[in-house]
């Protein structure tokens, strides 16, 4: 069974410096992000409890998704920040886009515009769906920020702040 669908949360959570963790990410993926602008903007206290495999995945889904659907050079944006027992992280594309009235949509399972289909062909459908379901298993949620069409996209992810 895949671990995304499990109803308990089967994740080692560990706090994590959330700036140290990216700075690994971009490391271990090298050959993802060559050729990508890849922007920071993530304080040295950010921490998250998190898996981090699993959250890998999550970033590494993000990326795919934006690397494979930007026109251009691919631009991406990371940011993140505290708001009460809330932390936040921004990561935004420069890629084609999510139309508004299709947005509900991308988090379902073998769900892929046709948007993007034009522009790649291969792809399960399930990119999306297993970062919902990693973030909520982390106690968090996803959701599209407002961007215009063709002006890219930004997911917000919002996490609890881990306890001391």
């Amino acid at each position: 069974m895949n671990r995304a669908s499990y109803k308990q949360n089967p994740y080692n959570l560990r706090k994590t410096q959330f700036s140290r963790f990216i700075d690994g990410f971009k490391e271990r993926h090298a050959a993802l992000i060559k050729g990508v602008s890849f922007t920071t903007d993530i304080p040295d206290d950010i921490f998250i409890a998190i898996d981090q495999n699993a959250f890998d995945m999550v970033v590494s889904n993000l990326v795919e998704n934006a690397v494979f659907y930007s026109t251009g050079q691919p631009q991406i944006r990371m940011s993140a920040w505290h708001e009460k027992k809330w932390t936040f992280i921004r990561f935004s594309d420069s890629g084609i886009g999510i139309p508004k009235e299709k947005r509900s949509e991308i988090f379902k399972m073998f769900k892929r515009l046709p948007e993007g289909v034009a522009l790649i062909s291969s792809g399960t459908g399930m990119g999306l769906y297993v970062v919902k379901n990693i973030i909520n298993a982390h106690g968090g949620k996803i959701a599209v920020g407002d961007t215009d069409q063709d002006q890219g996209t930004t997911f917000i992810i919002r996490l609890p702040v881990p306890k001391s």
